[in-house]
């Protein structure tokens, strides 16, 4: 599958030593022109990058529902501190 420059994507698998679980959410920032690498950013919720990797097709998904994505105001709370992991996924929920 061929993907774009700017498009979003999800893992297919987790990457643990990136802390990242299959089905986050990534964008494409940059098309090596391969059609067999892409470099893909994944943010945390208060949108500092969390990984930057180089990826293979195998590796990820289109996004589904990519038109109901939204930026998120940075001066809003986030569960990124004294948190669990479902409080963050449920945060994400109400915007996905």
């Amino acid at each position: 599958m061929k993907f774009n420059e700017l498009d979003i994507i999800t893992l297919t698998h987790d990457i643990p030593e990136h802390d990242l679980n299959k089905g986050d959410i990534g964008a494409i920032v940059f098309d090596y022109g391969t059609e067999d690498s892409y470099e893909i950013e994944f943010v945390d919720p208060s949108g500092e990058t969390k990984a930057l990797l180089q990826l293979t097709p195998s590796d990820i998904q289109r996004f589904e529902n990519s038109t109901t994505v939204v930026w998120i105001d940075r001066q809003q709370p986030s569960y990124t501190e004294n948190n669990s992991k479902a409080k963050t996924e449920e945060f994400y929920q109400q915007y996905i």
